[in-house]
């Protein structure tokens, strides 16, 4: 199996109409289960937010899951674009999502079980075809950092595999800022002692707050992002979580409850400055158009907007790890200048 990883121009060559509204929504994404969703303990139900996969780097010691993913379809996955970095895969070469997963020390190929003895199916490994890398991802700013995985094949659901639903279109990427509000999130302790996937809740700063933990923590860049496409948010959940976790809302249909959707990938902390600690969010919703753009979701989006790479790394095998650098990115017109080279000679 081999693994490619790739740029691709943020410039849209053709109209954005032309990705904007496609439905690239799955069938029954982001299930809710009210029950669960109004338990507020700190264990997730044993098939609750089946969409978080842990990626799987191979070590001296093994495998070693240190990023969640998200699963947005059959075959694609959001993870954060700091988990592609060229040092860490040519140490630790990325070789699987594993989905499905509820207790991370149990052994993956045995069926988790809760003490009432519900049982999950067996959680499964997938191969990554693809990691797709936001071309203007800035390692040292925090920007853009974003990456779309696709497998090598698409996978069939189950209640232990499900996908959540990308966040709605509103007109304008600060209509649904999510200020001041509580929101689900969930994911994997970085203490592996901790078993069972874990879930708690975030309340979401202001845009003043935000920009001031951000100058805090010395992403002053971001800091100046307008809109500001970071969520600041403190945790009621006493662990570290993996980064790659998924901030979650509920869409509310007919005045109720339908289905979660994502809002935002934890990216943060990596930083601490003092006593100042904050939980750092991606906001999905500015990418979500990049996000479709690259998912090619019908027939008509794949003619409309093609998938433009602007430097794509030979494809290596799962034992030689080569990937573009995150730390700079590209000029649009060296972008460009590199596609045409790669498909018109």
């Amino acid at each position: 199996m081999s693994m490619k990883i790739i740029w691709t121009l943020s410039l849209l060559l053709l109209s954005r109409g032309a990705v904007h509204g496609q439905n690239c929504e799955q069938p029954n994404c982001g299930y809710l289960d009210e029950e669960q969703h109004a338990n507020f303990t700190h264990i997730t139900g044993i098939n609750e937010f089946a969409w978080i996969g842990r990626l799987g780097y191979e070590s001296a010691r093994g495998i070693n899951y240190k990023c969640l993913a998200v699963l947005i379809s059959e075959q694609h996955l959001l993870a954060p674009a700091h988990c592609f970095n060229e040092a860490m895969l040519e140490d630790q070469p990325l070789r699987h999502v594993l989905l499905g997963d509820w207790n991370p020390t149990n052994p993956f190929m045995q069926p988790d079980c809760s003490a009432q003895t519900n049982c999950a199916a067996i959680p499964q490994l997938f191969s990554i075809a693809e990691v797709i890398i936001h071309p203007d991802y800035q390692a040292s700013t925090l920007l853009n950092n974003i990456a779309l995985l696709k497998l090598t094949h698409a996978l069939d659901f189950s209640e232990s595999i499900r996908a959540i639903c990308l966040p709605p279109y509103r007109g304008s990427s600060t209509s649904y800022a999510h200020f001041a509000q509580f929101l689900s999130y969930a994911g994997f302790a970085v203490d592996k002692s901790l078993p069972f996937k874990l879930k708690g809740l975030m309340h979401v700063a202001g845009t003043s707050a935000c920009k001031r933990k951000l100058r805090n923590l010395n992403y002053i860049t971001a800091s100046r992002d307008s809109p500001l496409n970071h969520i600041c948010a403190n945790s009621n959940l006493d662990a570290q979580i993996f980064t790659g976790a998924p901030l979650m809302d509920v869409q509310v249909r007919d005045s109720e409850p339908s289905n979660y959707y994502l809002v935002g990938l934890l990216v943060g902390p990596d930083r601490y400055t003092g006593s100042e600690t904050v939980n750092l969010f991606m906001r999905i919703q500015p990418h979500r158009e990049w996000i479709e753009y690259n998912m090619l979701c019908n027939s008509t989006a794949a003619t409309a907007t093609p998938t433009t790479a602007a430097t794509t790394t030979t494809p290596r095998t799962t034992s030689t790890a080569t990937t573009p650098r995150t730390t700079t990115t590209p000029s649009v017109e060296a972008r460009l200048t590199q596609y045409n080279r790669l498909v018109f000679h």
